[in-house]
């Protein structure tokens, strides 16, 4: 299974918000009437519900007495893709889970970008991400399979975007 890498910039207050409803869920279901929605598991903490990932890298040393999944309708689905955005490149999420090295399906430049943004929900395109995206494309040895964008594409699209919102998908 082939996948590429964009960098997609909010505009709206309705793409963040989708951005980080994507962010809590474990999964998405799309129905035929249109609706989507998202799976999401919860623990309960001290009386509190925490979504599971939140709990795992934050709390896991704290125990939970509860756990639950719940399907909740994705509001602004349709704004998720709907902002700007910059191919990366491309790779193979197939071949990695079939045993491969990492460098074998995901070229570096791709894995170095992903880095950049240091897995946060939303950055700031920053002078500083963009001084990392250029590293990245700098010290990177080009896949012999995958494609990958230009450099110079990619620094002028952050460049007129510096300031705003961005995640890397």
């Amino acid at each position: 299974m082939a996948g590429d890498l964009h960098i997609r910039v909010c505009e709206t207050r309705q793409q963040k918000s989708a951005r980080r409803q994507d962010a809590r869920c474990d999964s998405r279901t799309s129905y035929a009437d249109g609706r989507e929605t998202a799976n999401k598991t919860e623990v309960k903490v001290a009386g509190r519900w925490y979504s599971f990932n939140f709990w795992l890298e934050r709390a896991e040393h704290i125990p939970y007495t509860h756990c639950r999944t719940r399907e909740e309708r994705l509001h602004f689905a349709d704004d998720r893709y709907s902002g700007p955005f910059e191919w990366i490149g491309s790779l193979s999420r197939m071949s990695v889970v079939t045993g491969a090295t990492l460098d074998e399906g995901i070229p570096q430049v791709v894995q170095k970008v992903m880095a950049a943004f240091e897995g946060r929900v939303l950055t700031v395109i920053s002078p500083q991400l963009i001084a990392d995206v250029a590293a990245a494309f700098e010290t990177s040895v080009p896949h012999p399979y995958y494609g990958q964008a230009q450099k110079e594409d990619v620094l002028a699209f952050l460049r007129a975007h510096q300031g705003k919102m961005a995640y890397a998908d």
